[in-house]
């Protein structure tokens, strides 16, 4: 006599609820096991880096950071590999939260830059004049508009580096 309609279907609410929530929780640490395999020498971390795992790292660790126009990752391939980094650990050390929040403040970028700045500006943070070198025109090439664009971003960099070090 203690089973009514209304206890079953409170019954039923709170079973549903509790199964979104395992399902929830799953998928959680499904994402936090994923995460935490790119710092992994012996697994995932050892990886080597082909656009398309560019693409899949990138959209785990920054999905709100995700290309608009197209699905060709060739370019972010083209930036890693100039620095000799081709392994997943390596990607993922330089997508770390801390350092795109220093280059973001030392840039001031106006809007929220998309995967292609971002890269390029994280890799010019960590190899400064270096990265100009080996991904922009010839110092002697007419136009360079990408030397110019990569040394006036150096400077920010430069510039907000000194402020905060005094």
């Amino acid at each position: 006599r203690a089973w009514t309609p209304h206890f079953d279907r409170q019954f039923t609410a709170t079973a549903a609820m509790l199964e979104t929530v395992e399902s929830a929780f799953a998928d959680l640490h499904e994402r936090y096991e994923e995460v935490r395999s790119y710092w992994d020498m012996d697994g995932e971390g050892a990886a080597q880096l082909t656009p398309n795992r560019i693409r899949d790292v990138w959209r785990t660790l920054l999905p709100h950071v995700d290309r608009k126009v197209d699905d060709d990752w060739g370019w972010a391939a083209e930036l890693m590999a100039a620095h000799g980094l081709n392994q997943t650990v390596q990607l993922a050390g330089l997508l770390s939260a801390q350092r795109i929040t220093e280059v973001r403040k030392a840039l001031d970028h106006r809007y929220s830059p998309g995967p292609d700045r971002l890269l390029d500006d994280l890799l010019l943070w960590q190899y400064g004049t270096k990265h100009i070198d080996l991904t922009a025109e010839a110092p002697d090439a007419v136009p360079h508009p990408r030397r110019d664009s990569l040394l006036r971003r150096l400077k920010q960099i430069e510039r907000y580096r000194q402020t905060k070090s005094t």
